[in-house]
């Protein structure tokens, strides 16, 4: 058999596969625009305001708080770093991160 007959064979039976049915959908749907409903609202919020956007964009006060959600980003980022290596070293020992001697 031919590589490319392969690959339409793998094709048809990953698209044979039985789709989720609508116990699925339906939450999945609700969840994903409840989620986008905060987008939407500054949108809205934005479009409203006009050309004072920009000055309310570039205040320093907004540019603390982005500068505050970077700071709170790197944090949790090196926090969450910080306890799952060990975590993970201890629980899968010398299979995951390890280095020439078989340690983490």
């Amino acid at each position: 058999m031919s590589p490319i007959h392969s690959i339409l064979g793998v094709r048809r039976r990953l698209l044979a596969r039985q789709q989720p049915s609508v116990v699925i959908w339906i939450p999945a749907t609700l969840i994903g625009l409840t989620a986008f409903l905060p987008l939407l609202y500054l949108l809205i919020r934005t479009v409203g305001l006009g050309n004072d956007a920009w000055d309310i964009l570039f205040r320093t006060r907004t540019l603390v708080i982005l500068g505050n959600t970077a700071v709170l980003t790197a944090i949790v980022t090196a926090a969450s770093t910080a306890i799952a290596v060990p975590v993970a070293c201890s629980r899968y020992g010398q299979t995951f991160l390890s280095d020439e001697r078989g340690q983490c």
